[in-house]
């Protein structure tokens, strides 16, 4: 398997850190916290 590491690649990553994770804006900056997913339902 090859990695591409493309801006495409990043891009897929961040949608789906979006939509798995809550945001949270400290000082200007989005930030996820990455310990704790979202819950469904």
């Amino acid at each position: 398997m090859q990695a591409s590491g493309g801006s495409g690649d990043s891009s897929a990553i961040a949608s789906w850190v979006a939509a798995h994770y809550t945001a949270r804006t400290v000082g200007g900056v989005t930030l996820y916290d990455l310990t704790t997913p979202r819950t469904s339902g």
